[in-house]
């Protein structure tokens, strides 16, 4: 009979709480500040900048065919729910988003492609 290796768990810290409704946003508070960035490009146009408000980022969706949003940092729970309520993000999408324990984990390979 052959042994196998087995991998050390990762030890995983829920900040929601037993009992909470699927989708409830719940961010890190240890988590950077969010940062928007914004980069929309048409035939015509090219547009890349900061967005600090995400007020006038509807309007942009409906001038641009293509819209590209970056976000650094998960620490703001207002914006990540405007975002998602501007994109009509599935709440159980954006729960995961929130949730890094649940992701595989990345190497600097897969990241810097």
């Amino acid at each position: 009979m052959s042994r196998r290796k087995q991998r050390p768990r990762r030890k995983v810290r829920l900040r929601a709480r037993p009992g909470t409704a699927p989708g409830t946003l719940v961010v890190d508070p240890q988590s950077e500040p969010s940062r928007v960035h914004l980069l929309a490009y048409g035939r015509d146009e090219v547009l890349e900048r900061d967005l600090p408000q995400l007020g006038e980022l509807p309007g942009l969706v409906g001038k641009y065919p293509v819209v590209w949003v970056n976000v650094d940092g998960l620490g703001d729970l207002a914006i990540l729910q405007e975002l998602a309520r501007i994109f009509s993000l599935h709440p159980l999408a954006m729960e995961d988003v929130v949730n890094l324990h649940q992701r595989g984990p990345l190497s600097a390979a897969h990241v810097q492609r």
